[in-house]
């Protein structure tokens, strides 16, 4: 059972106000053993120990359209993925990007100007040779294998212990879940337009954001290609 201190005495709390202490820090009674917090700043209730700051990444040069090709495995829970990503500069003199992309494997990243990258399975980081002006666009391709990723998105099929379970592959993104598939910013401030081509077998419903551009079968396989022209959090 916890025990609650009760309040200060007035006389206490008239004396605090009189004083030069600063709002964040604490009064305390010694007493043989240890210890005894008297006053504390109030909002400090509302935080855990030692909370990590957080900070949105920089955007130096920054996204703003990813071309989406996806070919999806539901069995062997995999999905092949290639991004067209352009980016434009908004500070003069930047020269890199950095990517959320969380245990993807066979990762290739190609652009038509000189680069160098490194990836360490937690992030892709871009380095051109030359910095770019600002408001210059370039584009680059990134393209990866992901295998049952822990999050972001989510396969669904029948197995020995589950022969009634549905099948299906979904996306949850909310907030920063799209890096366990996508290589992008995974960050609300990051907003680029979207086209998104997927791949599956043919005898499945795809649906995404945006507009339906073309459904095609194809043998055995069904593509379907949507379009959000609208800037959104990656899709």
């Amino acid at each position: 059972m916890s025990q609650v201190n009760p309040p200060p005495p007035s006389s206490f709390l008239s004396q605090l106000g009189k004083s030069n202490l600063k709002p964040t820090e604490t009064v305390v009674r010694k007493t043989e053993q240890h210890l005894t917090p008297v006053y504390d700043d109030p909002r400090k209730k509302f935080t855990f120990p030692a909370p990590k700051p957080q900070y949105s990444p920089s955007l130096q040069i920054k996204p703003i359209h990813i071309d989406i090709t996806v070919q999806l495995d539901i069995k062997r829970k995999e999905a092949e993925v290639s991004l067209e990503t352009t980016v434009v500069c908004v500070h003069k003199q930047a020269k890199s990007i950095t990517l959320n992309g969380i245990n993807f494997w066979n990762v290739q990243v190609k652009a038509q100007h000189d680069i160098s990258w490194s990836y360490d399975n937690q992030q892709i980081k871009i380095i051109w040779k030359d910095e770019f002006s600002c408001g210059e666009e370039r584009n680059f391709t990134t393209s990866y294998t992901v295998a049952n990723p822990l999050s972001g998105l989510y396969f669904s099929s029948p197995d020995e212990n589950y022969k009634q379970r549905p099948t299906y592959v979904i996306t949850d993104h909310e907030t920063e879940r799209a890096r366990y598939w996508l290589a992008c910013i995974d960050h609300p401030s990051s907003r680029p337009t979207i086209s998104l081509k997927i791949t599956a077998q043919k005898d499945f419903t795809i649906l995404a954001s945006g507009s339906e551009i073309s459904n095609t079968i194809n043998g055995d396989h069904r593509t379907s290609i949507w379009n959000f022209a609208h800037p959104t959090l990656r899709t």
